[in-house]
């Protein structure tokens, strides 16, 4: 499964990678449209018992995040 979802996922599929293999304290820097929000939603969806924080400077991409975690299923707070 991990080497599909890196050649699905391209150049941060090590970033998430660790991630989905249970590896804790793991920090990624991506550039804009690098997958950040689809990396921590995944994380959130497949280990919904666990945390997650998502520090987003931003206030605009923040109505944004919450409205993708909703139609995703995943549960959020502000």
């Amino acid at each position: 499964m991990l080497d599909a979802f890196k050649r699905i996922i391209g150049l941060d599929a090590e970033f998430r990678g660790a991630l989905m293999q249970g590896y804790k304290n793991v920090l990624g820097i991506m550039p804009t449209g690098g997958g950040k929000s689809l990396t921590f939603m995944l994380l959130a969806r497949c280990s919904p018992s666990g945390v997650t924080i998502v520090v987003i400077p931003l206030t605009a991409l923040e109505g944004d995040i919450v409205r993708r975690c909703k139609e995703s299923d995943i549960k959020c707070a502000v």
